[in-house]
């Protein structure tokens, strides 16, 4: 938690603690059904046709951004081109 401060300190609003782990999960119930991302796109100037170029770049601009928080933090990507390789493994 002392090296998540020290490096996300300014732009954390509040701390919580606990006897041991918490976790946090949800969804975004708008995109979790055809009609929710219908309504998505619609509302962003996204057309049906553009859905495949528009979700490839947005994914790009997600593994981009946290392949940066990677490197800067020092830590090494290895693209595992199996699934049937053990992740644990490779990561220890």
């Amino acid at each position: 938690m002392k090296k998540f401060m020290e490096l996300f300190g300014e732009k954390t609003i509040g701390c919580l603690s606990g006897w041991d782990r918490l976790a946090f999960r949800g969804t975004l119930r708008w995109l979790a059904s055809k009609r929710g991302v219908g309504s998505y796109l619609s509302c962003n100037g996204i057309l049906f046709k553009d859905f495949g170029r528009w979700a490839e770049s947005l994914t790009q601009r997600v593994r981009a951004a946290c392949e940066d928080v990677g490197k800067s933090l020092g830590i090494r990507m290895e693209y595992l081109r199996s699934s049937t390789l053990c992740k644990e493994e490779r990561a220890r």
